[in-house]
């Protein structure tokens, strides 16, 4: 009986996958089509896809998750790899640099949302036990918007 249950976990598993991959593939497709004429679109590049231009490059991460309600952790899981990435960055570099997460999440309402740098010091944790620790970060000291106070 066990081995009947395992095979059905991975079977669920296995399809969460194969959909998660084609959800990140739709938008790409999407993004290609969205592509200014300056742009060129990098699959796997930083990020599971990035369109950079001449003066900027633009970096999304893809997200399927059918189970799961969009919230604070969800959202930590995918930012922070982004984060540590984009402070690993000069300050200059930084500057012409915008990241993107695409996601689908289960009772959510499709549109563009977007998170002000306040909801995502909340996201991110409270200043007390920050989720930005050093073992996160890889030793990259965060320096935050004007404002806004970790």
């Amino acid at each position: 009986m066990n081995g009947s249950m395992d095979s059905t976990k991975m079977d669920r598993e296995a399809t969460a996958a194969i959909t998660g991959y084609m959800y990140q593939f739709d938008a790409t497709i999407l993004g290609i089509l969205e592509l200014a004429s300056s742009e060129e679109l990098l699959v796997e590049g930083v990020e599971d896809f990035d369109a950079m231009g001449v003066d900027s490059t633009k970096h999304y991460q893809c997200k399927y998750y059918a189970s799961q309600q969009l919230t604070s952790a969800v959202i930590r899981e995918a930012v922070l790899p982004m984060l540590k990435g984009f402070l690993a960055l000069d300050k200059d570099t930084r500057k012409v640099r915008r990241y993107f997460l695409y996601g689908y999440f289960k009772d959510t309402t499709q549109g563009d949302k977007t998170i002000s740098a306040e909801a995502m010091g909340g996201i991110l944790g409270p200043v007390d036990k920050p989720v930005l620790a050093p073992r996160w970060l890889g030793g990259v000291t965060p320096t935050w918007p004007r404002g806004v106070t970790r």
